[in-house]
């Protein structure tokens, strides 16, 4: 998946959990967070290192969908 897709598709998900204004998702930073765990994991890091990755930028709350997509997309 290219970076214009993706874009697309956390902005669509955005809007799609969007109820009367409020989100508890931001398509631009989904994609950010998503862009820099990819690049993350292209290192081959172990999994513990990924995981000690995702609490020190506090993305542990999100990693589940992080994780759902990146998978998706291999």
């Amino acid at each position: 998946m290219d970076i214009s897709e993706l874009e697309a598709c956390c902005n669509d998900l955005h809007l799609s959990v969007t109820d009367k204004g409020d989100s508890d998702i931001n398509g631009i930073d989904l994609l950010e967070e998503l862009l820099d765990l990819r690049s993350f994991i292209a290192i081959k890091k172990t999994p513990l290192e990924i995981l000690e990755y995702l609490e020190e930028f506090d993305l542990i709350r999100s990693s589940n969908l992080i994780l759902v997509i990146l998978i998706g997309d291999s």
